[in-house]
């Protein structure tokens, strides 16, 4: 087999080495190292003995250079998971404390295990969307996006948005909600998809009060006014949110890593 052909083999191989780096690291680094290990080949090339230890020598130091920077991935995915616990940790002992010094809260078991879970889930999905891309819009509309939906949902569960929590009326908004979160998995999170879910879901919640008024008649007062007023606010957040996933998508964060 002649050097060009051994050249070619080695790099193909390197390259499918180099696939097994964190996926920002490939993005940053991976083409440069590309290149780097093919001209160090091709001026070995009239030595296939020296050729073979070259490419050898050069994948088992990638080999540990991929371990390590996997390590640190782990490590600071760690560092993230823990402090969403640590924050989950905190804000849950808030009732738990006040619990003991005021009859005005009462909260029961199920209650800290929704609570536990709702700020969990949204924790971890923002500290795993954060992890994923260095887009600035990206995070910004992400955060945005389901820290307003975990806004509603906490809303929605303690003191009812129309009416109190027993209405009925207020199912409407767990159905938008999952829609929301249906079109984010479906469209994998990517920012163009992002955008469209963002902009349905605002324009699902905005709908919420004038299908409560079509089907439940409630009465036109000021407590309507509120639930209107309520509704725009979050709409205008995640349209807000729908934006900025636009903005990452002009600005090339058309994908997430995949780590």
């Amino acid at each position: 087999m002649d050097s060009e052909s051994i050249v070619r083999r080695y790099r193909t191989v390197y390259g499918c080495l180099l696939r097994l780096f964190p996926h920002g690291f490939r993005n940053r680094y991976g083409e440069g190292m590309a290149q780097t290990y093919h001209d160090l080949c091709r001026e070995k090339s009239d030595d296939v003995a020296g050729l073979h230890s070259l490419a050898l020598r050069m994948m088992g130091d990638t080999l540990v250079q991929i371990s390590r920077e996997r390590f640190r991935e782990m490590r600071n995915m760690r560092k993230g998971v823990a402090a969403v616990f640590a924050v989950t940790g905190l804000i849950l002992m808030l009732p738990a404390v006040a619990m003991r010094y005021s009859d005005e809260v009462n909260w029961t078991a199920f209650d800290f295990v929704v609570a536990a879970t709702l700020l969990l889930g949204s924790g971890l999905t923002a500290e795993y969307l954060w992890r994923k891309t260095p887009n600035v819009e990206y995070r910004v509309g992400s955060l945005s996006a389901i820290f307003t939906g975990l806004f509603v949902v906490w809303v929605n569960l303690a003191v009812g948005i129309i009416g109190n929590e027993k209405n009925p009326a207020n199912l409407l908004y767990f159905l938008v909600l999952l829609i929301g979160v249906s079109g984010s998995c479906f469209a994998r999170f990517r920012p163009r998809g992002m955008s469209i879910v963002m902009n349905v879901t605002a324009f699902a919640i905005a709908a919420v009060p004038l299908v409560a008024f079509i089907v439940w008649r409630p009465p036109v007062d000021l407590g309507l006014v509120k639930v209107i007023t309520f509704n725009s606010f979050i709409a205008l957040a995640l349209a807000g949110s729908a934006r900025l996933f636009r903005s990452a998508c002009r600005n090339g964060a058309g994908t997430l890593t995949s780590g």
